[in-house]
């Protein structure tokens, strides 16, 4: 079940790309997860699925279990598409971009890169220590954590999400 469920997961990943949905993300996670096991997911005659690695994601552990019981197809008919051509990522429908802060960290992250990359000669990477001072004037709040706690309210948080939203 293991090459079935990751390509079950996978084939949601793709057509959720395709559609611009924020579903990708929670299909991505499990799609990890199911790779990541070391035991093989079986299901035993009384029905009882063991081995299925427990999702935060309940939409995902659900599915995951139907496919299992035979409720579900592995890749439904109008995933079919979506899961032998896998789409290119369209930025003008990606679900983080689409509702991102104006003048927020990952904002002025994205915006620091951009022009790094624009620029001739330049290194195609940057420093934390640049990113930050080169991000901080698009951004309204401060880049960098004052050291009291509250490393959450800097700009610089949002670096997570980019990294999640493999941006």
């Amino acid at each position: 079940w293991n090459a079935e469920l990751a390509r079950a997961a996978e084939a949601r990943v793709c057509y959720y790309m395709s559609v611009g949905s924020s579903r990708e993300f929670l299909w991505r996670k499990a799609h990890a997860a199911v790779l990541a096991l070391e035991k093989q997911i079986r299901r035993l005659p009384s029905g009882r699925i063991v081995n299925l690695p427990r999702l935060k994601e309940v939409t995902a552990q659900h599915e995951l279990e139907a496919i299992v019981r035979g409720e579900r197809p592995v890749v439904p008919e109008e995933m079919v598409a979506a899961a032998n051509a896998p789409p290119g990522r369209d930025f003008d429908r990606h679900p983080y971009l689409r509702r991102m802060e104006y003048r927020g960290g990952g904002y002025a992250i994205l915006v620091a890169l951009h022009q790094r990359a624009s620029r001739p000669g330049a290194r195609p990477f940057m420093y934390k220590a640049e990113l930050l001072r080169e991000a901080q004037p698009f951004c309204d709040v401060s880049m960098a954590s004052d050291g009291w706690g509250r490393a959450a309210a800097c700009g610089w948080a949002s670096h997570r999400s980019l990294v999640a939203h493999q941006l």
